[in-house]
């Protein structure tokens, strides 16, 4: 067996041992957040409650339906409550081995065991601390499910993928065998840092530890079949190389340079477009709101114009008592132009994309406070509706920036004069709602799905891209952003937001 199969055949089993590693350690960190997470949000009075932990458990299942029960135990290990298909509300967990570890840690992940119900099962356990004392919500993770997860993991892979804990005891099924909490080939194993590579007279084995529990994760193959395998592909490969060069050679010359330089010109011109396309709308925003500064840079320099005239004719008449408080006057108009011109560059100002963490209500205040001077002029007052419980959700500022300073300055164009702006949020399951909606003429019925289409427009010298830039950014992001009229007249847009960023390359393979 030449060195480069072997290779190749060791190649991929690390990357099927790191990607399952990587899914498993996803799956429990996510499914530890999303338990924290509840118990915070909710709390205990709430959680004892049958109703409210039945709607949590519910909840919890939409998102991933990995969940066979939900428990709710104080300090001394007495359910307060649960909801599953076990009897165990009168069980005591003061003496088990989870229970005990469990009180030392945030979150704890135990291995497999039998427990009150005598089938193989892990739980996810988390701490919180109340007015009550501390208690803990507890949650059985389907171990249907999550082998299930594993096969879907390594697909149609001719290795076989099973983890076992830090003893060698099997935490999952082992090539589809149920052999849970048997002993594996693998004992005491020591913790090691990256994958590591064995090689047996039958199998060549990859294996891995995860982070946050002291599972080892192994992919193996049997030596004959993975090299049988190899060898059949080399010989075709030969075959399909002689048969083909040729050709290759031919098309490849005429053709390929051609084509590729084409089509990356083609992708910058686009590119380059879009950027053009979304500074010409930038700039047509800017200057609308423009016009509300320098408005108010006029008044300034007319009351420190009128100030210099006060402290001239105090000067000629030999007052000197009152210079001070028209020069004080003078400061103090400098000053607020000052702040105002501050809050125009920083909103002018072009960053590169930065991912963070975003208070939505935050994030509007700081745009109604941008746009005071243009709503004042107008008279519009806005009215915040915010829910507070809302959770920061990790987005590039200067893109939601663009969004809602264009669904802003809409409603303000509709209303005109004398009027309101009304701003909503609030959470879904795992997105943030925000709601636009003004007191204006409303929208067309035979506009509201064409609305977001590029160029298009009902206002006298628009160049119709606002809304549409709108979407593309949203859309990009992984929100949605929706059009309609309220009942008392108006329209309304809403923004969903994921509460986890999405890449564009996640989103594109969803």
């Amino acid at each position: 067996m030449s060195l480069t199969l072997k290779e190749k055949i060791i190649e991929s089993l690390s990357t099927e041992a790191i990607t399952l590693k990587n899914s498993v350690d996803q799956f429990l960190s996510e499914n530890s957040f999303d338990l924290k997470l509840l118990a915070k949000n909710i709390g205990l009075a709430n959680l004892q409650n049958q109703e409210k932990l039945k709607q949590a458990f519910h909840s919890l299942q939409k998102q991933i339906p990995c969940f066979i029960d939900l428990g709710i135990i104080d300090s001394n290990g007495n359910h307060l409550n649960y909801i599953g298909p076990y009897n165990l509300l009168e069980k005591n967990y003061k003496n088990t081995d989870w229970f005990n570890a469990a009180i030392s840690r945030d979150i704890y992940i135990s291995d497999m065991f039998l427990g009150y119900r005598d089938i193989p099962h892990f739980i996810i356990a988390v701490k919180e601390k109340s007015q009550e004392g501390t208690w803990f919500l507890r949650a059985t993770i389907d171990t249907y499910y999550f082998n299930g997860m594993l096969t879907k993991i390594t697909g149609k892979s001719k290795a076989e993928a099973y983890i076992v804990n830090h003893k060698g005891i099997y935490q999952t099924y082992y090539n589809e065998k149920n052999v849970l909490m048997t002993q594996s080939q693998f004992k005491d194993i020591e913790r090691f840092e990256g994958v590591k590579f064995q090689e047996k007279a039958k199998y060549l084995i990859m294996t891995v530890w995860l982070e946050k529990i002291d599972w080892l994760c192994i992919v193996q193959i049997d030596r004959e079949h993975a090299f049988k395998d190899l060898h059949q592909f080399l010989h075709i490969g030969i075959w399909i190389f002689v048969s083909g060069l040729i050709l290759i050679v031919m098309t490849a010359f005429l053709t390929t340079n051609h084509l590729v330089s084409r089509l990356e010109f083609k992708r910058r011109s686009i590119r380059f477009l879009d950027l053009k396309l979304r500074q010409a709308n930038r700039i047509v925003l800017l200057m609308d709101i423009a016009f509300g500064y320098f408005r108010e840079f006029k008044d300034t320099l007319m009351n420190i114009d009128s100030s210099a005239v006060c402290i001239h004719d105090l000067v000629q008449k030999g007052n000197l008592e009152n210079i001070l408080e028209n020069i004080e006057n003078i400061r103090s108009e400098v000053s607020d132009s000052r702040h105002s011109i501050e809050a125009f560059l920083k909103f002018i100002k072009t960053s590169d994309p930065i991912i963070k963490d975003l208070n939505l209500n935050e994030v509007l205040n700081d745009l109604i406070g941008f746009l005071n001077n243009e709503l004042q002029s107008k008279n519009i007052k806005v009215i915040r509706n915010y829910d507070d419980s809302i959770p920061n959700i990790r987005n590039d500022l200067s893109q939601l920036y663009h969004v809602f300073l264009n669904l802003i300055l809409n409603a303000v164009s509709e209303i005109q004069h004398d009027g309101f702006i009304t701003l909503t949020t609030q959470k879904t399951s795992n997105t943030v709602v925000i709601e636009i909606s003004d007191t204006g003429q409303g929208i067309s019925e035979k506009h509201i799905k064409t609305i977001f289409e590029p160029l298009f427009t009902t206002k006298p010298g628009s160049i119709g891209l606002g809304l549409s830039i709108c979407a593309e950014i949203i859309e990009k992001i992984g929100g949605r952003i929706s059009a309609h009229n309220c009942c008392g007249g108006g329209a309304c847009f809403v923004v969903e937001l994921p509460i986890k960023f999405l890449h564009p390359i996640t989103i594109n393979n969803i």
